[in-house]
């Protein structure tokens, strides 16, 4: 099946970089440069798309994003064409991923320079010293409500640690992207440990025959926001 599922693909789409708008969910008409040999989940639209109706559900109202792991920046990009976020903190390390950011930021009109945006080449963490910052010292007096969206490949837990006095808010809400049992755990002890409401957000059942095909022992989410918010 998986491998038919291939050949179909790669007779319906044309391999090789080239500018696309996404095609559906929350992020539709965002303009990416897209390789459709091997990202058209994220063309369709269908790239993680277990975690959409919390995007939707969690961006609404927003006075800040904060993107930690913002990779080629749809995330960033979408808070600045989509919402009323006020500001948007980008933490990206990697240079050739940044790069690519400036390049999707160029194809929807958006610029780095925009006053909105705050882009950080650091690491977020349980500390501050360089490169590593935590969001207490970026974030913790951030106006509300927030969005924090965490992708950082298993560092997600130290920079919980690190994010104390988001945490103690009620205007913050969390969609952190998990890679391991421990990490799962970890984010949930620390999240239920705050008052939050948390849920585990897993694969949709027909990731059996649409897989994403990610190297990693496990690939879910965990949202969480505190009960008094009304959302």
């Amino acid at each position: 099946m998986k491998s038919l599922l291939r050949r179909v693909k790669n007779k319906l789409f044309k391999p090789g970089v080239q500018p696309l708008a996404i095609r559906s969910g929350p992020f539709a008409g965002v303009i990416m440069n897209l390789d459709l040999g091997s990202q058209t989940q994220k063309y369709m639209g269908w790239y993680e798309h277990e975690l959409h109706r919390w995007v939707r559900r969690y961006q609404s109202g927003i006075k800040t994003l904060i993107d930690v792991g913002s990779e080629a920046g749809v995330y960033t990009m979408f808070a600045l064409l989509r919402t009323g976020a006020d500001k948007v903190l980008a933490f990206e390390p990697n240079p050739v991923v940044r790069d690519s950011m400036r390049q999707n930021f160029a194809l929807n009109n958006l610029k780095i320079a925009d006053p909105r945006l705050v882009w950080s080449e650091s690491f977020v963490g349980n500390e501050n010293a360089s490169p590593i910052v935590s969001l207490n010292q970026v974030a913790g007096a951030a106006a509300g409500p927030i969005l924090v969206k965490l992708d950082i490949e298993g560092g997600e837990i130290d920079a919980l640690h690190g994010a104390g006095a988001l945490l103690a808010r009620k205007d913050v809400r969390w969609l952190i992207e998990t890679h391991s049992v421990e990490c799962e755990n970890g984010c949930l002890e620390l999240l239920k440990a705050a008052g939050l409401t948390v849920k585990i957000v897993k694969n949709a059942w027909w990731r059996l025959f649409i897989p994403e095909h990610r190297a990693i022992p496990l690939n879910r989410w965990v949202v969480a926001h505190h009960p008094s918010d009304a959302i």
